[in-house]
């Protein structure tokens, strides 16, 4: 509708961003493109405000969710029983996998979109002295595997990479949540 100059459009796009927020952006751009082809550059810079603004939002949630400290806030992760089943049959396929716990992270940001955080205890065979580049490799085929509805950040609770006992730490935070123990071999 805006491609024929037809304003009504701007309904329809405020009707999808309100459906779905993730369109903000794209919506805000077409809408402010529209506007300032019509001259209204007033309204079109209301536009660009708003979609500067969501985007700034965006990049600190990005930032809240990009790393993990046992000084986090955490809370059960709220799923319902058939989604964390599904999530253990998963997990079931990597051998190597003893205990894996699963929370959600307090966020300031877009806190309706769950932030999870899957802490997984790896068996070391005693009979293997060096086993760090094993943990590397299974962190990173966990976080391109595993699907679960939402956004999820992957540590291994005893990574031998791990030399201040940082994931230890939120391991034993994260076990003391309810529900958090989902699976055990």
């Amino acid at each position: 509708m805006l491609q024929q100059k037809d304003a009504a459009g701007i309904d329809y796009i405020e009707h999808a961003i309100a459906i779905n927020p993730d369109h903000l952006i794209s919506g805000c751009e077409l809408i402010y493109a529209f506007l300032k082809q019509q001259g209204q550059i007033e309204a079109a810079n209301v536009y660009q405000k708003r979609a500067q603004n969501h985007y700034e939002l965006v990049l600190r949630a990005r930032q809240e969710r990009s790393t993990i400290s046992h000084t986090n806030e955490f809370q059960p992760h709220g799923l319902p029983a058939d989604a964390v089943q599904e999530l253990c049959e998963q997990l079931s396929g990597y051998e190597q996998i003893k205990e894996a716990y699963l929370v959600r992270k307090v966020v300031n940001y877009f806190p309706e979109k769950p932030f999870y955080v899957l802490g997984v205890k790896r068996h070391h065979p005693w009979h293997k002295l060096n086993l760090s580049h094993l943990d590397t490799e299974l962190l990173n085929k966990l976080v391109a595997e595993i699907q679960l509805a939402g956004q999820v950040y992957v540590l291994i609770l005893n990574d031998l990479n791990d030399e201040n006992g940082y994931n230890q730490k939120i391991g034993k935070i994260i076990g003391k949540i309810e529900g958090a123990p989902i699976y055990r071999r």
